[in-house]
């Protein structure tokens, strides 16, 4: 009769922890790398949410004026950068606009310094003579104009950072009429 020998329990027990070592190293090797450079990026919009709101009511002179408005296949918004930080700012590309109608979106980036566009689908900046966009500074205001064929009922405001990187939603309005005291035409 033949003897038949096994592997002892002491024997067995260290082979299993070094494995299990050795599947924790080589997991370690990954997953270490890949959260210092990935946390970061995921914390790099936490103060940029409120960045950028709609200015919804102007007063000028005791007149209100509510430039969030639709007229004519062009579409007015005001944006206002709220962000008060000299170094958040500096990291601000612009922002991207998402008109929404029934069912689907559009995406309008606004980055500083591009060119405007009058024509169907380009965005501008009202009442200015110069050919480029400016994204608002700290606490200031611009308004901008969209020309669409499309029938949106309302906007959204995402802050786009220098990186690329596009941040969560800052604010969200509905369209209005625009009425006859405003012009998105000029």
């Amino acid at each position: 009769m033949m003897k038949k020998r096994g592997v002892s329990p002491v024997i067995a027990t260290v082979l299993i922890l070094l494995l299990t070592v050795a599947a924790v190293a080589l997991l370690a090797g990954f997953v270490i790398p890949f959260v210092k450079k990935e946390l970061p990026k995921s914390s790099e919009c936490l103060n940029y949410r409120d960045y950028f709101n709609f200015q919804e009511v102007f007063t000028i002179q005791g007149q209100e004026y509510r430039y969030n408005c639709h007229q004519n296949g062009k579409y007015g918004i005001s944006i206002k950068a709220v962000g008060t930080d000299d170094k958040l700012a500096e990291n601000v590309a612009g922002f991207s606009l998402a008109f929404v109608e029934n069912g689907s979106s559009e995406r309008v980036d606004v980055l500083s310094g591009q060119d405007a566009n009058s024509s169907e689908g380009g965005i501008r900046m009202l009442n200015s003579s110069t050919s480029k966009i400016a994204v608002p500074e700290q606490s200031g205001v611009n308004t901008y104009v969209y020309n669409s064929g499309k029938s949106f009922y309302s906007v959204e405001v995402y802050p786009k950072l220098k990186s690329g990187r596009i941040c969560e939603r800052g604010d969200a309005i509905t369209f209005i009429d625009c009425g006859s005291n405003i012009n998105l035409s000029i």
